[in-house]
């Protein structure tokens, strides 16, 4: 019942956001457009690929059934839709119109900040840390696809992608090094954050 409620809650505020901003005309300035971009020139979005996959790659589906599995993806997918255009389509453009660069950094910065709410609900301040890093470099990669591409539609399928493969825990990693399954965390971890930093780098020097 818990799932149900939140792919509700969730969805619905999205398609509440969604017709709010087509009704005022927004669709281009918020990036709800096809990307402006070749698939080359963003390396065929691979890294966000094999970013998702790492989620799937060091873990297994817990036992849930069907229908909570379809509640939480339909949730998972709304929340990032909700996130992006919050981060990347409200913040950034506001920020990008005041402080034109320094808006992709600042949007990041805030977007890493958010998940301190994470330590209200019991997650722990070593897990919470780690989440605030790589949400800063996913960030930074995600403003710099969208400033340059002009499209969020690529940023919210990695996002909704990433909430639904976070399914996957890492408690059943399927790779486990000595110490034990937070190992494997912490390489999901470092195998993220260097994608992310490493397409970041890519965006602003080739795009």
């Amino acid at each position: 019942m818990p799932r149900l409620f939140s792919a509700l809650f969730h969805s619905g505020m999205a398609v509440l956001l969604l017709l709010w901003i087509r009704r005022k005309g927004m669709t281009e300035r918020y990036g709800l457009i096809p990307p402006r971009c070749r698939p080359s020139r963003v390396l065929f979005y691979l890294p966000l690929i094999l970013t998702a996959a790492c989620q799937a790659a060091f873990g297994r589906i817990p036992r849930i059934s069907p229908g909570e599995a379809a509640c939480f993806t339909v949730s998972m997918v709304s929340v990032g839709f909700l996130e992006e255009i919050l981060f990347r389509g409200f913040l950034f453009r506001a920020l990008e119109t005041r402080y034109e660069k320094q808006g992709i950094l600042l949007s990041a910065a805030a977007f890493s900040l958010c998940h301190l709410v994470n330590l209200m609900n019991g997650q722990s301040p070593a897990d919470t840390a780690l989440q605030m890093v790589f949400a800063f470099f996913a960030g930074l990669a995600l403003a710099l696809l969208f400033e340059r591409g002009k499209s969020l539609v690529p940023c919210v399928a990695f996002h909704g992608m990433l909430n639904v493969l976070s399914l996957f825990s890492p408690e059943g990693a399927q790779i486990r090094a000595p110490e034990g399954p937070g190992s494997a965390a912490l390489i999901r971890f470092g195998i993220s954050v260097l994608l992310m930093a490493g397409y970041a780098a890519w965006l602003g020097k080739h795009l």
